[in-house]
């Protein structure tokens, strides 16, 4: 198969994190983000507490800063967050405003793919 050649950056970044935004609708202010990597691009998807799952758009990290946007109902949302010890810490851009989005990384000990 294909070498999938992942950089210390990406290694930060790729995996499962527990998210939380407070602020947002019921059903949506808890999930999972899951970033993994293909050959060139990183990829990302967000599932919401209540099973809805979204694919997000161009997500990029550099420099300990993620970006990314996703189509959440009929919306789009710009996602903004900066790693630190495997914490994220941003913002949400929404018409509703902008929420705070925090998340941790689950230590995914057992589930090497």
């Amino acid at each position: 198969g294909t070498i999938i050649q992942v950089t210390a950056q990406e290694k930060k970044i790729i995996g499962d994190w527990k998210y939380q935004v407070s602020s947002a609708p019921y059903g949506y202010e808890s999930g999972t983000i899951t970033f993994s990597k293909d050959e060139a691009n990183l990829k990302g998807a967000i599932k919401f507490y209540g099973g809805y799952e979204v694919k997000l758009q161009n997500p990029s990290f550099k420099n300990d800063t993620l970006r990314a946007g996703a189509f959440v109902e009929g919306e789009n949302i710009k996602i903004t967050a900066l790693y630190k010890e495997d914490k994220l810490e941003g913002k949400i851009d929404t018409s509703m405003g902008v929420m705070p989005i925090s998340a941790v990384k689950n230590e995914a000990k057992n589930s090497q793919k």
